[in-house]
């Protein structure tokens, strides 16, 4: 593209179907597009669908990399549990951005640079209760496994090669 050269590079993915249960006499529970299982070793936090992309461009000894990370709304492990009545909330969708570019001084030297979290996006608060009992707090937590909790962060490095 003009003077150089764009590459995009996406990932989609799609997960039909994911059952689990605690026991072997217990059902088995479809937990696609939920925050569970937290059962059996499964790690939670079974999206639907997620998607991350890189659109890069490169001139000359310059190139630049934009990567966004998309995680739309997920439903609480309780959906699972209750058949979709609870009012224990799961999280919203979620956008991530982040910045990386290099310039190669000559042939042995690359300086790299990036900024991760790009707009400082905070991580959304799930397993809150809407309609807690009385005197009882709604609740709710942060996943720091699917979602940045770390915030914007720098980065810059060097590659020398001998």
């Amino acid at each position: 593209m003009g003077p150089g050269r764009l590459t995009v590079n996406s990932l989609f993915t799609y997960l039909i179907s994911l059952k689990s249960s605690e026991l072997a006499s217990d059902p088995l529970l479809e937990y696609a597009g939920t925050l569970g299982p937290n059962q059996n070793g499964i790690n939670p936090g079974n999206f639907r669908w997620k998607m991350f992309n890189t659109f890069s461009y490169s001139l000359g000894a310059w190139t630049g990399s934009l990567q966004w990370q998309h995680l739309p709304s997920i439903k609480s492990a309780e959906y699972a549990l209750f058949s979709g009545n609870t009012t224990i909330q799961g999280a919203g969708s979620y956008d991530q951005f982040g910045f990386s570019g290099s310039y190669a001084v000559g042939k042995n030297l690359t300086v790299r640079f990036g900024i991760d979290n790009l707009l400082d996006k905070a991580p959304p608060v799930a397993g809150v209760n809407s309609s807690p009992p009385p005197g009882v707090l709604a609740g709710g937590a942060i996943n720091d496994v699917l979602y940045d909790v770390n915030g914007r962060r720098f980065y810059l490095g060097a590659s020398i090669s001998l």
